[in-house]
């Protein structure tokens, strides 16, 4: 092979190489929860399964609150293209909209969210959970018992 070939071969190579490694989509979403604290770590792991199941084609970056705009300050921020997405509580929108009150918000049924995972992984009311858990459910990298 002559070096012009050679030359185009590598850069060819080259650019499908690099074309390969980077995302085809990538968002940029904001919690409403600080780095650091359980609710973030499992949006954390929610945004690295989404790359997973998409084979890296779909890369969402999620950042901390209070990253780029405030928490209550979100929809305006993805609605001027600042933010792609985010998540948070709907509760922070009811005042812009009456139906945010209503979409539901579990933030006042658990202490905490590992009261949450608890419950969907079946440590309360046990007995009646591992009767209706099915086998394809994982809670956080636990089958139900």
């Amino acid at each position: 092979m002559n070096t012009p070939l050679k030359l185009i071969a590598g850069f060819l190579g080259a650019t499908l190489a690099m074309s390969a490694m980077a995302a085809e989509y990538t968002f940029k979403f904001q919690s409403s929860d600080p780095s650091g604290v359980k609710n973030f770590e499992i949006q954390q792991e929610w945004a690295d399964r989404v790359g997973r199941m998409t084979g890296g084609r779909v890369e969402i970056n999620l950042l901390p609150v209070g990253s780029v705009v405030g928490h209550t300050e979100t929809l305006g921020a993805i609605k001027m293209g600042v933010l792609d997405g985010h998540i948070s509580v709907t509760g922070y929108f009811s005042g812009k909209d009456p139906a945010f009150g209503l979409i539901g918000n579990t933030v006042g049924a658990w202490s905490s969210p590992s009261q949450l995972i608890a419950e969907l992984c079946g440590n309360f009311g046990a007995a009646k959970r591992r009767k209706n858990c099915p086998t394809t459910v994982t809670c956080y990298n636990r089958r139900c018992q």
